[in-house]
């Protein structure tokens, strides 16, 4: 990461999280069938983010620039299935399904206006309330692949995917 003023320049801390899981890993059908399933609950401590903030320079330039910060907690709980059938060593089918509910338990960053240049009191914004980011409630996918012998001891192998991912 670049750095442009001292703030910006400053150490932050290591994001932290606890995670509970449980799953089952099962082969079926005399191993034609795997599934694979798992519950978790991840709790996130000193979320890293960017935030955008304006900085006034020694010579009272004001710039913006991007700084990583640690605040807010957020909790992450969801299920995770995949499938893989291979009803012959030509044809295999695969599929998943993860389905996740991500929300801030807190996020408030604010900013001293102090070591920025900048007058004025310290204000915080409450934005637990938005979505977390990179965090869709459905992924989904499919694939669907076909392996033909050829006569030269070669083969040709033909697929067919698909993959959903929600806002």
């Amino acid at each position: 990461e670049t750095c442009g003023s001292p703030t910006s320049c400053a150490p932050y801390a290591d994001e932290e999280n606890e995670n509970f899981e449980i799953g089952v890993k099962a082969d079926l059908l005399d191993g034609k069938l795997r599934l694979n399933a798992a519950l978790f609950q991840t709790k996130y401590n000193n979320l890293q983010r960017d935030t955008v903030v304006s900085v006034k320079d020694a010579a009272g330039n004001t710039f913006q620039e991007t700084q990583s910060v640690n605040e807010g907690e957020s909790t992450a709980e969801g299920l995770e299935l995949e499938l893989s059938y291979a009803p012959s060593s030509r044809l295999r089918f695969d599929a998943f399904l993860g389905l996740l509910d991500h929300s801030y338990d807190s996020y408030n960053p604010g900013a001293d206006p102090g070591p920025l240049g900048l007058t004025g009191a310290a204000r915080r914004f409450d934005f637990s309330a938005l979505d977390v980011s990179f965090s869709p409630e459905v992924t989904a996918g499919g694939t669907m692949t076909y392996i033909q012998d050829l006569a030269s001891n070669a083969s040709l192998s033909y697929s067919l995917n698909f993959h959903y991912m929600s806002e």
